[in-house]
């Protein structure tokens, strides 16, 4: 399912690109204009899909896997919730969202892992590890990364999930088969090819270590405003 999103969100783009190139180019549109009309609609529709049929699709699906770890609510799989994901996430990614991918596929591998861990009857913590494997498999198919998969779960739900070896050695196997597919199916190559670079001057490498807290900073400041316009856009809905 990762393999295929990230699929289908490379030909958005494309197909996004194409038709701002075509307008522009071929009706003497201005290509800004394009750009922002057509995103503008993508989001609208990928908007409207949410509201109408699958409103647990919303958000970027990390919060709703954590909750679930937590008992707190589950993580539907029902028939709407997955294509409302799978193509919302397309179009407003396509159209030139900010975000990444990883959410997407972080809500569509856990709730697969739900629905195949119900199919087979298992009790509820080997559901919820079920859902957790689900989870790392879609991001470390979404970053061709399996150690960045496990790391994800027991970083990011250590809380909401209980560590253990059985986790540990299911992720490991989840995560690494996950990546084999999509190696098997788009090829092995690095997703961020990266040129090499000369190593640096010893004195410069203190200032990695100031990018690196700045950015530290910068990144702490960004979830806080983006978590205080997600709360006040809850509060406005309500």
């Amino acid at each position: 399912m990762a393999t295929v999103f990230r699929l289908a969100l490379e030909k958005g783009i494309a197909w996004h690109g194409w038709v701002v190139s075509t307008l522009s180019d071929g009706w003497g549109m201005p290509a800004w204009l394009v750009a922002v009309s057509l995103s503008m609609a993508l989001f609208g529709l990928a908007a409207w899909l949410v509201y109408r049929w699958a409103p647990d699709a919303g958000g970027s699906g990390i919060p709703e896997v954590s909750a679930a770890l937590e008992g707190a609510r589950a993580v539907p799989y029902c028939r709407r919730l997955l294509p409302v994901k799978f193509i919302g996430g397309v179009l407003a990614l396509g159209a030139g969202g900010v975000l990444g991918r990883e959410g997407p596929t972080v809500h569509i591998g856990a709730a697969l892992g739900q629905w195949l861990g119900e199919r087979g009857r298992l009790s509820v913590p080997e559901l919820k590890i079920a859902l957790a494997l689900g989870a790392g498999t879609g991001l470390a198919a979404a970053f061709n990364a399996p150690l960045a998969g496990v790391l994800f779960v027991f970083e990011e739900l250590s809380e909401t999930c209980e560590r253990s070896l059985e986790l540990l050695y299911g992720l490991l196997l989840a995560c690494g088969i996950g990546v084999l597919v999509e190696n098997a199916l788009l090829g092995s190559g690095p997703l961020l090819p990266l040129p090499q670079y000369p190593q640096a001057p010893l004195p410069e490498l203190l200032l990695f270590v100031l990018l690196g807290a700045l950015l530290g900073l910068l990144g702490t400041v960004f979830n806080t405003v983006l978590l205080n316009i997600l709360d006040l856009a809850e509060a406005w809905r309500r």
